[in-house]
This record gives C-alpha cells, sequence and structure tokens, in this order.
C-alpha cells in the first residue's frame, strides 16, 4: 500500500487516508478479500494516531469497501460492486499532463494534489448539503420517489404529501428551507401558486402523461374517460392535465380508490379507464373483475427528469460554493 499524507494539509489526515485507500479498491490495486494493517499497524506504518485511522477505516465500512471480520481483522469487502474497468492508462496521461501544467504555472505537485482533495471535498460536501422536498398526493408514490430520487442524485430529499401543505402542516417557513421542491406535473400548478418566493420549484415525469395520451388516441375522439388514483389530488390532477391538453371531448370523470362503489358506477359509465400504477397494484383482483379498457398511468421517476435535476443541483451547487 502507497499513500502520501501530508500532515500540513488542510485536508484531514483521515480524509486523505479514505481517499487513498478507495482509490485502491476501486482500482484493483487492493483486491477483494486483501487483509489491511489493523489500525494500530497501519498508524504505526504512516506515523498517525490510532483514532485517525479508525474513522478512515468505520468510513470505508459504511461504503461497503471494507469489513471487519471479528477477531479476524479488516479486509477489503468480497463482492464490491465496483463500476467497469476503466482506461486507467488514458487516466494517468490526463493526470501527468494536469502536473504538468500545474508545474508550468509555478505550483508543487504537492499543491495539486491538495488542491485535487480539498475541491473533491468541496464538491462532495456540497452535494450532501443539498436538500430536496418532494411532494406528491398518495404515500406508496410518495416513498417510490424519494428513494429512487435519494438513489439518483445522491442528496437529501424529504417526502410531504400535498395534503400536508394543502392543510398548513408544513409550513412556508419550513418549506423555504429546502433547496428545491421537486413534483410531479399535475401537481405542479397548484404548488407554484401555493408555494411563495421560491424559486427552485420544478415538475417532473411528463413522459407518463404523454404515454396515456398517446394510448387515449387510439380510442374516438368523442370517448369517455374514467381517472382512478388512490388520493384525490392525484385523480383531479391527473384530469386537469387530460383536460388541459384536450385529449378527448368526452366527459372525464375522476375518483379515489377510497371509494370502491363511485369507481364500479364509473367503470360501467365510461369507454376507458385510466388507472394509476399504484392503484392497479394495490387493487389488482378488483380491477382484473372490469371489463373496462384499462390505461395505466405509470407514474415512475423518468430518466429526462433526473438528467434534468442533475443540471439545477450542478447550478444550485455553483451558487452555495
Amino acid at each position: 500500500m502507497n499513500f502520501q499524507i501530508d500532515k500540513n494539509s488542510d485536508i484531514q489526515i483521515n480524509e486523505q487516508i479514505k481517499i487513498q485507500l478507495r482509490y485502491q479498491i476501486i482500482n484493483g490495486d487492493l483486491p477483494e478479500g486483501t487483509k489491511l494493517l489493523s489500525v494500530r499497524e497501519m498508524a504505526s506504518f504512516l506515523g498517525v494516531n490510532r483514532h485517525t485511522i479508525s474513522k478512515a477505516y468505520k468510513d470505508l465500512e459504511n461504503e461497503g469497501l471494507i469489513e471487519t471480520r471479528q477477531s479476524n481483522g479488516t479486509y477489503v469487502a468480497d463482492n464490491i460492486d465496483l463500476p467497469p474497468k476503466k482506461d486507467l492508462e488514458s487516466f494517468v496521461n490526463i493526470v501527468k499532463g494536469a502536473i504538468k501544467n500545474t508545474k508550468s504555472l509555478g505550483f508543487s505537485t504537492e499543491e495539486f494534489i491538495e488542491m485535487a482533495q480539498t475541491l473533491y471535498i468541496k464538491e462532495t460536501n456540497s452535494q450532501k448539503n443539498i436538500k430536496a422536498l418532494f411532494v406528491e398526493c398518495n404515500v406508496p408514490a410518495l416513498n417510490q420517489f424519494v428513494k429512487d430520487l435519494e438513489d439518483e442524485l445522491d442528496i437529501e430529499v424529504k417526502g410531504c404529501l400535498l395534503s400536508d401543505i394543502k392543510e398548513g402542516k408544513m409550513t412556508q417557513g419550513a418549506i423555504n428551507e429546502f433547496d428545491l421542491i421537486i413534483t410531479t406535473v399535475g401537481h405542479y400548478p397548484y404548488l407554484k401558486q401555493k408555494i411563495k418566493n421560491h424559486e427552485n420549484i420544478f415538475a417532473i415525469n411528463f413522459g407518463p402523461y404523454l404515454q396515456v395520451i398517446n394510448e387515449i388516441k387510439v380510442y374516438p375522439k368523442h370517448s369517455s374517460i374514467g381517472v382512478i388514483c388512490i388520493g384525490e389530488e392525484g385523480s383531479v390532477g391527473l384530469k386537469q392535465v387530460l383536460t388541459d391538453l384536450d385529449v378527448v371531448r368526452g366527459p372525464i370523470l375522476s375518483e379515489t380508490m377510497k371509494n370502491v362503489d363511485k369507481v364500479k358506477e364509473i367503470a360501467n359509465r365510461v369507454d376507458v379507464l385510466v388507472v394509476s400504477k399504484f392503484a392497479l397494484e394495490e387493487n389488482k383482483d378488483f380491477f382484473k373483475a372490469l371489463h373496462n379498457n384499462i390505461i395505466e398511468y405509470r407514474n415512475i421517476l423518468q430518466r429526462n427528469s433526473v438528467d434534468m435535476l442533475r443540471e439545477v443541483i450542478d447550478q444550485i451547487k455553483q451558487t452555495k460554493s
């Protein structure tokens, strides 16, 4: 194991150790199952205190890169989900070129490394410090979106039901604590009108609406539609989008799964049902027994929405740096 520790750097020593160990593991220099030096041995080897090594090891263990085997030491973890093998030679050439340019500007290699570490930590911390609020009308969709957004964007995302905003349980002051507000297209107009003085409110997932519209187009223009979601806000929001887009000339009725008899009544009156993914999942047998044509409203996180939000987050990070 090769380490470069600069005790005069502004970068904490445990961070320097963690960064270099992580790189050696991910790059394959420390293969799965490799036994690492004990905390005491590593501290002695690097000339630092044991707490510093313990902190670095603990962080890497939390990342799933190393594991402590009771009474047997610390090892590089097995079955690490590593990224595909990268073009190391090209990467090294890029770094060498950057170091050469650094020297031509009068800076040392040590200053280059310190700046790279500083920028890395700043980038990581600014990403983690960004807080987003996701607003949705029902609990299953809310939980799924929050999980997916956190996994995709690597930021803190808090979920909030639309009803909590309507009823004042989520106050304007609490909302302003978040860097950005995210919701789906159907709820965007209401939130934009309701939430004052917050410039970062974004609608995602127009794709599922387009999919529904394309499937409706195969039916006659004067067809009637029943919109069924778990919660009222969802069914009303989806109905409003279909109405605004003039998808059909026939009546558009909406209802929630809280009133099953009403849903049956609507099903008997309309030509086609548009049912949310989560309503279908929770009531499979009920909808299977109906004889209606059913279009699923697949309200799940879309790739283009993720890409858009990443650009937004980058802009927010720049303003916070």
